[in-house]
């Protein structure tokens, strides 16, 4: 299994796209409770690195926002083009905010990469 751990995620991609995944609880550094969103992307045939590498960069101009935990890029042991990204965050409204300074321009580019329209939700215990 390919892992790339960053301190950012891809996620606010994929609210503005209309996806969602999974939470598990846990607490932030205040003793709140976590939000877990995880995202699911299906790249085309020969794309997955580059749909993990866009991601990746995707994120980093939001690494540093308000409500931000952690997040993990991951690809299936068996199916490399299918991609979950499992995000932390203090709240669901902290995601979203976040998403928001997701470029246009580079969801598009994501979108373009992708074999159908990412999935996801969010979850808490």
């Amino acid at each position: 299994m390919t892992a790339l751990r960053i301190k950012m995620f891809a996620g606010a991609a994929i609210v503005i796209a209309g996806i969602s995944l999974f939470s598990a609880f846990a607490e932030a550094p205040g003793g709140e409770a976590v939000i877990t969103r995880i995202n699911t992307f299906t790249a085309q045939p020969g794309q997955a690195e580059t749909v993990k590498q866009t991601l990746a960069e995707a994120v980093q101009p939001i690494e540093n926002a308000h409500g931000y935990i952690s997040h993990e890029i991951l690809s299936a042991v068996d199916m490399q083009e299918t991609i979950i990204v499992i995000e932390k965050w203090s709240s669901v409204e902290d995601h979203q905010v976040a998403a928001a300074a997701i470029s246009p321009d580079d969801i598009q580019a994501l979108m373009s990469m992708l074999a159908q329209p990412p999935s996801g939700d969010y979850y808490q215990e």
